[in-house]
Parts: structure tokens; sequence; C-alpha cells
């Protein structure tokens, strides 16, 4: 974090109230406003337009794999999607990834295409979010 400081609680904004407590929305917000705290607004802009760009190409990588029955790929992509999506605070996004993970491990992508759709139904929930993040931040 610049010059070494960490957020804490202390020095988190609020999460603006018209939000339900506890949902994916609220994680998001709370870790881009750790961020924008410890940081600068730019570089909460840029981890943003690059989860925004990223996902997709990630998202369409793991769909080809799993229509190839490509087990391999399918973990390493959702492996990936995971990391980047909790470090985010795209809790439940991440949640599917690993679900998608246990597949693999599992050694079958039998349900992997429908679980698919569930993930890039709450990436286009997390992308809403972030929309409004950013449009927040570089206001």
């Amino acid at each position: 974090m610049a010059g070494g400081r960490v957020p804490t609680e202390s020095t988190m904004k609020t999460v603006p109230m018209d939000r339900e407590p506890g949902t994916p929305a609220d994680r998001i917000l709370d870790i881009l406003q750790e961020l924008e705290a410890a940081s600068s607004s730019s570089v909460v802009v840029v981890i943003i337009d690059t989860f925004l760009d990223s996902v997709p190409k990630q998202m369409a990588a793991i769909r080809r794999a799993v229509e190839t029955n490509d087990i391999g790929a399918v973990k390493t992509g959702a492996h990936t999607l995971r990391g980047g999506s909790g470090t985010l605070g795209a809790m439940r996004l991440a949640a599917l990834c690993s679900r998608l993970e246990e597949y693999c491990e599992r050694g079958s992508l039998v349900g992997a295409a429908t679980l698919l759709v569930t993930m890039e139904a709450e990436f286009d929930r997390v992308c809403e979010v972030l929309h409004e993040a950013r449009a927040g931040v570089s206001a």
C-alpha cells in the first residue's frame, strides 16, 4: 500500500446506505474503498478497468475449455478467475469458480456448462457494481 499505510476499519469510508448489508456489492465496495483510502483514485480505476477487461477473456477461455472437455484448462482458468474475483471482493463469483475447480478435481465437467452460465450472470452483476463504483471514483 502507498506509504506503507494499511487500510483499517477506522480509515475506511462507509458503504452507501441504499445497499443491503452483507451483499456481494458491499464487499466489492469495501475493498475498493480501502484501496482508495490507501492509494489514489487512479489506482482504483486501473484495478476496475483491468478486471472488467480481463474477465470476459477469461470466461471465454473457460467456456472453450468446457466445450472441448479440457479439464486442465478449465481448472487453471477457474483458479485464476477465483483469485482475481476474491481479491476484488466478488466473493460469490469466487465461490462459483471454486465450485468449477471442484468439478475438475473430480475429473468430470458434467454440469460445468450450467455452472458457467451462473458465473456469467454473476459477473454481469459484479460489472454493474464496478461501473457504479468507477463512476463514483472518477467523478
